[in-house]
């Protein structure tokens, strides 16, 4: 049973499967609550919406705006400084509503009263006069709220909340409809939301129920333009009556600060914009209804699943080259589908199918093609290294030498060659069995590798015979060498299966081109034997 399942397990199908769940399951968990993946997908959402901003054409519903600019031009044009005196506001109001604008919309908070209390009166008288005039309040970062002076306040149609949440990247994308009190209870509605509902002829209530509210009781904001592209009239040409003839007639028009000295600018996916921008594209997001729906966790984990699972398949199962091919496929193909989706008003995680995607072919191909390297690597060792005893092959050895040697002769430098022989082999294998034999053998082996150096070629050079390259060592440096060898050899204790102890030596012949002008490896490898063969003649 266990076997079957694990075998179960081994398919391809089914590792892939397992490996996506786990991968999937890691990255709508804790993974999705790292910064860096946040602000990847924000920004990943962001091109989104830039996208989708050069291909549609503009709204028309942006014809019926105007911004009055509390610009830098306009500062200079009058001489006033900052902040104008709610007299000089309460003349831009008269000024604005003989056009016979469709509301005015004040993007301005007047808190407190003024040193000269009767330019309160006179901006409260402008606004009732005009009937059509909503204003700015804000809640403070103690959660207080603080609203218009109670005079301005009477007379404007009405206030609302002009705070703007931000995310992660401290990017403004989104919109409150509505704030809370700690009871749960709605303390008042944005300003961008009553200036709609009015427009519409509607409750503020209704103008916002329609909102698709994500769970921290937010809504996505259609960026309808830039902020160069809105249509604007600097507040000095209104007040000198410089307006064109019908250019605020049936508008909305909103009056706010562009001007630097005002610091009102918040990024948002289509750049940089000043307050007021944002609120009349908070206000056509309303007046249109054309909202942004969040996929959600369930459809993002689903089509995530898809997508990383096709990308997992073709990791184990593909040559890498098609395998990348079709990894780059998935990703334009899901880049495409959050694209689609985002059009028809629905946001998927435009992140994450493109980031595990990417990843999981980047560490599956990667680790493919490293395996291959390793194997090739082990492929090639095997074919130089003896299997018994970890030394190199006779192959490796003569190829060793003809190097070693050219070198040698080239930098007129000494190289030797060491012969070993294991005394009486035959005997200790007839005796004792050829699996001892082997033992012995791989003991001797790793005493030869144990005491000579990195820079020396240790092979096996026949049955029971050993050799050592030893490049720059001279005769007599090999001679101690070989002594000490012989002698760790010699002082090695076997056990045989007998249980009887056991011993061995061995018989090493040295060559060196000190001794011996070579033409050629061969003629080093026959000066090396015959001295092996005096050695063991001579015991």
């Amino acid at each position: 049973m266990t076997a079957a399942i694990a075998t179960f397990l081994r398919r391809p199908v089914v590792k892939s499967l397992i490996i996506t769940l786990v991968v999937c399951a890691a990255y709508m968990g804790p993974v999705s609550d790292l910064k860096f993946v946040k602000i990847a997908r924000l920004k990943m959402l962001d091109t989104l919406f830039s996208l989708q901003h050069k291909l549609e054409p503009p709204s028309e519903a942006l014809d019926e705006t105007v911004i009055i600019s509390l610009d830098d031009e306009s500062f200079r044009e009058t001489g006033l400084r900052w902040p104008w005196p709610r007299g000089v506001i309460a003349g831009l109001v008269n000024k604005i509503s003989a056009h016979e604008p469709a509301l005015i919309c004040i993007d301005l908070v007047f808190a407190g009263e003024s040193v000269d209390e009767r330019q309160d009166f006179i901006l409260s008288k402008a606004m009732k006069d005009a009937g059509n005039v909503f204003t700015a309040a804000y809640f403070g970062s103690d959660g207080r709220y603080t609203v218009p002076h109670e005079p301005i306040a009477r007379g404007a149609r009405s206030f609302g909340f002009i705070n703007k949440p931000r995310d992660a990247d401290n990017t403004v994308r989104r919109m409150r409809p509505f704030m809370v009190s700690t009871k749960g209870d709605i303390i008042d509605y944005p300003l961008s939301a009553k200036v709609a509902a009015y427009y519409r002829g509607m409750k503020v209530e209704d103008a916002v129920r329609a909102m698709p509210l994500l769970k921290d009781k937010t809504a996505y904001v259609r960026f309808f333009a830039k902020k160069k592209e809105f249509d604007y009239v600097p507040a000095w040409k209104v007040l000198e009556g410089k307006t064109a003839p019908g250019q605020l007639k049936g508008k909305m028009v909103f009056v706010g600060p562009t001007a630097e000295l005002f610091h009102d600018v918040y990024q948002t996916p289509l750049g940089l914009m000043s307050g007021v921008c944002i609120v009349v594209n908070e206000t056509l997001t309303l007046l249109t209804n054309r909202f942004y729906r969040y996929a959600g966790g369930s459809m993002d984990f689903l089509i995530l699943l898809a997508f990383v699972f096709i990308a997992v398949l073709c990791g184990l199962r593909l040559p890498v080259l098609s395998g990348i091919v079709i990894s780059l496929s998935e990703v334009v193909s899901f880049y495409l589908l959050a694209f689609m989706c985002f059009l028809k008003g629905i946001i998927l995680d435009p992140f994450g199918a493109i980031f595990l995607v990417a990843a999981l072919s980047l560490f599956l191909y990667s680790s493919r093609y490293i395996m291959v390297i390793a194997e090739n690597i082990m492929l090639r060792k095997e074919s130089v290294t003896d299997g018994l005893t970890q030394l190199y092959v006779y192959r490796y050895f003569e190829l060793a030498l003809k190097v070693g040697l050219k070198k040698a002769l080239v930098g007129n430098k000494p190289i030797t060659l060491e012969l070993l022989d294991i005394d009486f082999f035959k005997k200790v294998n007839d005796t004792y069995g050829h699996e001892f034999g082997n033992t012995v053998l791989k003991v001797v082996a790793g005493i030869i590798k144990d005491n000579s150096r990195g820079k020396d070629t240790v092979a096996r050079y026949g049955g029971e015979e050993f050799c050592i390259v030893m490049p720059g060592t001279k005769r007599d440096n090999a001679l101690v060498h070989a002594e000490r060898i012989r002698d760790k050899v010699k002082q090695a204790k076997f056990t045989a299966p007998n249980g009887e102890a056991v011993s061995v030596t061995i018989s090493i012949g040295i060559a060196s081109t000190e001794d011996h002008a070579p033409e050629s490896h061969l003629d080093l490898i026959h000066a090396a034997d015959t001295a092996l063969y005096r050695s063991k003649q001579s015991g």
